[in-house]
């Protein structure tokens, strides 16, 4: 029996480390008035409202047939009942119903707002040479709201905050935060008493990080929201997409539907299916090397039934297996991992750690490597160590996503 760690090995192309690259990215958002999408490089999952859940179909079927709208992008452009707004730097072009274009400017920026580039890297910045834009924008029935980044030109510094404008009263307003300080506005939306803005910062060489906040305009208060507490796993917000008072989000590892006045329903790809009746395999991983080893077939999947994933090495997605499963280890192993190899997640971290198995088939005892398997003892025998588990190995090429919604 053998248990090793494939974080040495150079042939692994794809590991079941913490990147978990089963749960899938859906950044592209679109939507008409009757469904939302959520669109990755080769996955698209769409909402029929009627339904209330998430269908994942191949991305090109939609497209070929020209039935996937295009992604609704953030822009600087917004309109009211009777106003359209381009923002344009300082410039905010209001035009009205009669097609004239009246030209704000908006107001030189405020030691508040310039007191948060300090947290961003600046030393005591000039704000005559201080650069500030609008963008992107939302408008509501009487007022429009944007994102804004104040940039120090010398220090390359640079804070975001949250402005709007009315137009019935020709003021401007704004507010900053130091906590924003580094970041830049993605995406601006509003709904009910709130107005939301997503903010993004990119590291050099670091992780990205984003922050979604909500501003009281009643109060002045801008409180962050924390997606994880809410039910939406990720560690960066991708994009978000207003339809109508519900706000599509995609992050880096879920997607959520959140209307007004309730918590968000989020999904991700923890399992996967077949459209028709596939074989589950035993395999091992010599090496680890995926392309190493045997594959022996070993039972099918019925179509449509989705199965938890739990390890994906190169073209193989590790899955459970509808049936259980007997198989033995070595005992001496045995005595010394058991209480790791007992628990359904072995928290190897980027290290997976592999079991090696061996499974009676018409009386030949066949080998298989499992990761992230929960083992339960059944009996002792000549052949070692009875166990009892539900774990197959999948060819990725006969899967499918499917989105689970989370509790």
């Amino acid at each position: 029996m053998t248990r090793f760690s494939l974080l040495s090995l150079l042939l692994l192309p794809l590991c079941a480390g913490a990147a978990q690259p089963w749960l899938l990215a859906f950044p592209d958002i679109a939507c008409d008035s009757t469904h939302a999408y959520f669109s990755g490089p080769e996955w698209t999952a769409f909402y029929p409202a009627q339904i209330g859940n998430l269908v994942t179909v191949p991305r090109e079927s939609l497209t070929v047939r020209h039935l996937l709208p295009d992604a609704v992008l953030p822009s600087g452009i917004a309109y009211t009942r009777e106003h359209s707004f381009i923002c344009d730097g300082t410039t905010l072009v209001c035009r009205g119903p009669d097609g004239r274009d009246t030209v704000r400017t908006l107001p030189p920026p405020t030691s508040d707002a310039v007191a948060c580039l300090a947290g961003a890297g600046a030393q005591n910045p000039n704000p005559a040479m201080l650069e500030e834009s609008m963008g992107p924008a939302f408008a509501t029935d009487s007022v429009v709201w944007f994102g804004l980044t104040l940039r120090d030109p010398e220090s390359l510094a640079h804070a975001a905050g949250i402005g709007w404008f009315d137009p019935y009263t020709n003021y401007f307003g704004r507010v900053y935060s130091p906590s924003l300080s580094g970041y830049q506005p993605q995406w601006v939306g509003a709904r009910d008493d709130s107005v939301y803005a997503l903010f993004n910062r990119k590291p050099k060489g670091k992780p990205a990080k984003s922050r979604l906040v909500a501003f009281d305009p009643l109060t002045s208060y801008l409180a962050e929201i924390d997606l994880a507490r809410e039910g939406v796993p990720g560690d960066v917000v991708l994009s978000i997409v207003q339809w109508n008072d519900t706000l599509l989000i995609a992050t880096d590892r879920a997607v959520a539907i959140w209307p007004p006045r309730r918590r968000p329903v989020a999904w991700q790809s923890i399992a996967w299916a077949s459209n028709r009746t596939v074989r589950l395999y035993l395999k091992t991983f010599p090496g680890g090397d995926p392309a190493a080893g045997k594959a022996i077939e070993y039972m099918p999947l019925r179509s449509n039934t989705p199965t938890d994933v739990k390890a994906m090495i190169g073209d193989w997605m590790q899955v459970v297996a509808p049936l259980g499963i007997e198989g033995y280890v070595d005992p001496e192993e045995w005595e010394t991992h058991n209480v790791l190899w007992s628990q359904r997640n072995w928290s190897c971290g980027d290290s997976l750690c592999f079991v090696r198995l061996r499974v009676k088939m018409k009386g030949v005892m066949v080998e298989t490597d499992f990761t992230n398997t929960a083992l339960t003892y059944l009996d002792r025998d000549r052949d070692g160590v009875k166990v009892g588990f539900k774990a197959a190995w999948a060819r990725l090429e006969t899967m499918a996503p499917v989105m689970i919604p989370l509790p």
